[in-house]
């Protein structure tokens, strides 16, 4: 307003005194000219906000981008976390894509997190890739498996004796999608054992149909699968048969593996509260195959995992550090 002020003390002056038409013209010009910043000023000033406002700019304001591949374990686990983050105020991205896409996604920074890496063995060489641009955060999980396996009515006990039964098996070994990280275990075993079979590569959801009707009609198959996998449960549930792994001598596949969160770079700087809820979390193998049956069976990934969310309050909170 001081500025206002001073302006209408100067016109009173100019009107007061004794000038020509052709001045007064150019002086009122200008006049108006500085009256009409002084009164933008005034307006910006009274728009600013001062320091001591409460804007938002906590991390609960960010939003996520959770990685997962189309792989119903990893479904599973990325919307439980998925509904956590929500439930606590975060806005959450599942970003879907192969398991190339993912790690690349995570070092190139444009995704943040992926919480179901199948660790030290299964995606070791994605991790070999692209270690330097990321971090491991926890094991959500422990005792996650790889390998070769029969229904329990065939005779065939270890891969060593598969070429022994070529015929029976018409040479080829059932898998899931090119790239998958047990495909490319796969590949190495049929080197290191000298198989003279064809991995054909599917779906995960083709690999377990072809198993599901080989069971049922008590033929010869063998498969690439793995724990967690509602496959176990499922062919006994619905035809009384057990599957089970072919013996490695060679630990081609290795013992197990764990299912690891892991996060790209700067990720703990970024999220620390999400950071760490997830070095506190931890879920069972059998937790893991339970959401992947109700999948199977038809549940959507939302609502499975909503589920488990819904029956495990007390790790919820143990989760979320709210003992």
């Amino acid at each position: 307003m001081a500025e206002i002020t001073k302006t209408a003390s100067i016109l009173y002056v100019v009107i007061s005194m004794k000038i020509n038409r052709k001045t007064l013209s150019l002086f009122i010009t200008c006049l108006l000219l500085v009256l009409s910043l002084a009164v933008a000023g005034c307006m910006q000033q009274d728009g600013e906000q001062s320091p001591d406002n409460n804007e938002t700019t906590s991390e609960e304001t960010k939003s996520i981008k959770l990685g997962s591949t189309t792989w119903d374990d990893g479904r599973a686990t990325s919307n439980v976390f998925k509904h956590i983050l929500e439930s606590k105020g975060y806005e959450v991205e599942l970003v879907y894509g192969d398991l190339g896409g993912v790690y690349q996604g995570l070092a190139d920074g444009n995704l943040d997190f992926y919480v179901s890496a199948w660790l030290p063995g299964t995606q070791g060489n994605y991790w070999d890739r692209h270690n330097e641009d990321l971090i491991m955060v926890n094991n959500l999980s422990t005792g996650a498996r790889t390998g070769l396996v029969v229904p329990s009515y065939i005779p065939v006990d270890s891969i060593e004796e598969l070429n022994e039964h070529k015929d029976e098996f018409d040479g080829k070994i059932q898998g899931i999608e090119p790239g998958a990280g047990i495909m490319k275990q796969t590949e190495n075993a049929i080197d290191e054992y000298n198989l003279d079979y064809e991995l054909q590569s599917s779906s995960t959801v083709g690999m377990a149909t072809e198993l599901g009707d080989a069971v049922k009609e008590e033929e010869w198959i063998v498969v690439t699968l793995w724990n967690p996998h509602w496959s176990f449960s499922r062919m006994q549930q619905e035809y009384g048969v057990d599957l089970k792994y072919l013996e490695d001598s060679k630990d081609v596949y290795g013992e197990s593996d764990n299912i690891t969160m892991i996060a790209r770079e700067d990720f703990g700087e970024d999220y620390p509260e999400v950071y760490d809820m997830a070095t506190r979390s931890k879920m069972d193998i059998s937790e893991i195959e339970s959401m992947m049956l109700g999948i199977e069976k038809g549940m959507s990934p939302e609502n499975a995992s909503q589920n488990w969310i819904d029956n495990n309050p007390e790790k919820v909170n143990e989760w979320l550090g709210d003992k």
